[in-house]
């Protein structure tokens, strides 16, 4: 039974609007070999720490969610729009949250921090790394966006309930009108997956599936 949320019952749900299918952008988040693959990152790190079993949920997950994430990108470049990857590194602009968590984040140039060879990007694409959870905490994706005149953002990616919620919640802050695609996320369990999407609808931002997302990409639903 899902948890009650009296918030989220004064919220109006995202309007209905169309656009341009060259204004919108997908924006994939953290789907690198850190997080993606059992054998680096947090996989690795869970092994050594002898509790890779708890990431099982976390793994089927990602299996599931990738090949959405490369429906996703198909469809937003045939409309013209744009795909953005935004990946977590280490290095020296490490926010004090990840310095004190001591999350083995890989350095921009390890291959830990190459993205799955599925989604590699294609010309047009845009990478940008970044130190914290927070995709548009520095301000470079939300002015990227804005120069493509950009206007509704599609999320995939990890985690589901970490950095891809706070990025929708800081898109819809920024005037976005925001798409979770559900299926084409990770959380750490079932149970957070669930728990994040149903704290994130209401307002700007809407939890979608996969196949309504390529379908309002294609100009065949609101």
């Amino acid at each position: 039974m899902p948890p009650r949320s009296p918030y989220h019952m004064l919220l109006a749900p995202l309007p209905i609007t169309r656009a341009a299918a060259d204004r919108a952008a997908l924006v994939i988040v953290d789907a690198q070999a850190a997080m993606t693959s059992r054998d680096a990152g947090l996989g690795g790190e869970a092994r050594l720490r002898g509790i890779e079993r708890e990431f099982e949920e976390y793994y089927r997950q990602v299996d599931a969610a990738i090949p959405n994430m490369v429906r996703l990108a198909d469809a937003v470049r045939r409309g013209g729009g744009l795909v953005a990857h935004s990946l977590l590194c280490g290095g020296p602009g490490l926010s004090r949250q990840l310095r004190l968590g001591r999350m083995p984040l890989p350095e921009p140039d390890d291959a830990a921090s190459q993205i799955a060879p599925t989604l590699a990007p294609a010309p047009g694409d845009e990478v940008h790394l970044r130190g914290g959870y927070g995709p548009f905490a520095d301000g470079r994706l939300t002015a990227a966006l804005l120069a493509r005149r950009i206007e509704r953002v599609f999320l995939a990616g990890t985690l589901a309930n970490v950095s891809v919620a706070l990025a929708a919640r800081e898109a819809a802050d920024r005037d976005f009108l925001v798409y979770v695609v559900q299926d084409a996320c990770a959380a750490e369990t079932y149970e957070w997956h669930g728990l994040a999407m149903g704290g994130l609808a209401g307002g700007a931002i809407r939890p979608v599936w996969t196949d309504e997302a390529v379908e309002i990409l294609e100009g065949r639903r609101s």
